[in-house]
């Protein structure tokens, strides 16, 4: 894994909105939380309408309400670990560095955890298969991770594509037009941390009947004093043109 740390003076620094992902962005408004008020000050924020001015988002709002309530159930010792975690560059860092490591099995899931089990990072699939006869196909890798039980990032890629069956030859076969890949940020509850991703167009392989993609994702560890910590890592995924299952790996991208 490749890190880059470059120093840094901007206030704001906007994640790129992908397919309908929520709005996440790391502010100096942010950097001093030290405290679980504090912490619970910034979720309250981000469930104000006035937050999001002419573009609310319900969904965004009921998010950060179920991770204020899951939060709020921690103890108090665990309110200001969770809130240690969030803040710290230093776990930014593992926590990127672990995604390599996480052994995906045959489903397309998969996970590992650091700190004694306090945090846990992981991979998982989606499927949201179609009844009609030539068959659409919905499916979802993502890259999860929670603090103490709290589930604070999800982001993740979605393939779409028709697969259709060629008599005497079998099924099934990925119509190449109909091909999308679309990658998003569904949560982030890390105050000082972003997200951005290129995603590349899906491909075929194994003769038509396999969809292939990938996305590069830049997370990136933003404050004033300390400067930008990011870190660069490829997710890869495919799915058989049945539709059956996605799978994937994480890796360095450099």
């Amino acid at each position: 894994m490749e890190f880059k740390k470059l120093g840094f003076s901007m206030f704001v620094i906007p994640v790129c909105i992908l397919s309908g992902g929520l709005i996440a962005q790391a502010s100096n408004d942010y950097e001093n939380i030290e405290t679980p008020e504090q912490y619970e000050d910034y979720l309250k924020d981000h469930m104000s309408e006035s937050f999001f001015r002419a573009d609310f988002d319900f969904h965004m709002q009921q998010d950060a309400q179920k991770t204020l309530n899951d939060f709020q159930s921690l103890s108090a010792a665990e309110q200001q670990q969770f809130v240690d975690y969030v803040m710290s560059p230093d776990v930014f860092l593992e926590i990127s560095e672990a995604l390599s490591s996480i052994k995906i099995d045959e489903n397309g899931n998969g996970n590992t955890s650091l700190y004694n089990g306090d945090i846990t990072i992981g991979v998982e699939s989606d499927i949201a298969p179609s009844t009609r006869n030539r068959q659409a196909h919905s499916l979802t890798h993502a890259v999860t991770s929670d603090y103490l039980g709290v589930d604070v990032v999800r982001v993740s890629t979605t393939l779409n594509f028709t697969g259709y069956a060629v008599d005497g030859d079998g099924c099934c076969y990925v119509d190449e037009d109909t091909m999308q890949a679309n990658s998003s940020i569904q949560r982030n509850w890390l105050p000082l941390s972003s997200y951005n991703a290129v995603t590349s167009d899906p491909w075929t392989s194994n003769g038509g009947i396999q969809i292939n993609g990938e996305t590069v994702w830049e997370i990136s560890f933003i404050h004033t004093n300390i400067g930008a910590t990011i870190a660069n890592w490829k997710h890869t995924y495919w799915a058989p043109g049945t539709g059956t299952g996605m799978h994937g790996e994480v890796s360095a991208s450099f």
